[in-house]
């Protein structure tokens, strides 16, 4: 897991860092389209979400603690919906987000859960054909806080579905597979579960299931070796 994150780190510090930097560049010249300062600014913002997310990726690395806080799973998915809103637009996709009236309320490290759950979001949107619809909710069933994200995408073959969590195994092109892996990693260090099912040709929907309690305390990893109170 330390050679994934270091190898997503690497990856993505670069073509953030150039993102950002151009985007900064194109920002100081006049007479830009008010419009297209607006968008520029919005990858900007992305960009350097994108450099703190690897800056959090290193800090576990060296240090191997991190503070986990008590959050709502609903802000953070809020946080994210006008992201990926965006990006089903330009698709010709449907999202649809319903998200619990009340707060859930979890122990997270914010930062970390926001890229899982954004990676299982594009995961869905590259999978879906247009026209096809995104669905994201949140719900709490009893001491669980469950978090859903479905689509009407091509679904994943049935003999891959239990490879899809294995380090470095893709059924895509040029890729290292090692996406889901860490969002099944993000998502155990935060003493959750996640489970997919799918239908080829029908979608798939990857479903969190997060405890919700409350601890706040700097652990050490894995946290899967603390005990709550």
């Amino acid at each position: 897991m330390s050679l994934m994150a270091l190898t997503v780190a690497d990856r993505v510090r670069n073509p953030a860092a150039v993102i950002g930097w151009t985007c900064k560049k194109i920002l100081e010249k006049e007479g830009e389209p008010e419009k297209i300062r607006e968008g520029l600014k919005d990858v900007l913002d992305e960009s350097q979400k994108l450099e703190s997310i690897v800056r959090d990726f290193e800090t576990l690395l060296k240090s191997k603690q991190s503070m986990y806080r008590y959050e709502d799973l609903n802000e953070i998915v809020s946080g994210i919906v006008p992201v990926v809103g965006k990006e089903t637009e330009e698709r010709g996709l449907r999202l649809d987000v319903d998200l619990s009236e009340q707060p859930l309320k979890i122990n997270t490290q914010k930062n970390l859960l926001r890229a899982a759950i954004l990676h299982l979001i594009r995961n869905s949107i590259e999978a879906t054909g247009e026209a096809g619809r995104i669905a994201v909710t949140t719900i709490r069933d009893e001491d669980k806080v469950i978090l859903t994200v479905s689509d009407t995408g091509s679904g994943i073959p049935t003999e891959d579905i239990d490879k899809v969590f294995d380090p470095f195994y893709s059924t895509k092109r040029l890729r290292f597979g090692m996406g889901l892996p860490l969002v099944k990693q993000i998502i155990s260090e935060h003493l959750g579960e996640i489970k997919v099912e799918s239908e080829p040709g029908k979608g798939t929907t990857f479903k969190m299931v997060f405890p919700a309690r409350w601890m706040e305390a700097k652990v050490t990893l894995p946290i899967r070796t603390v005990k709550c109170m």
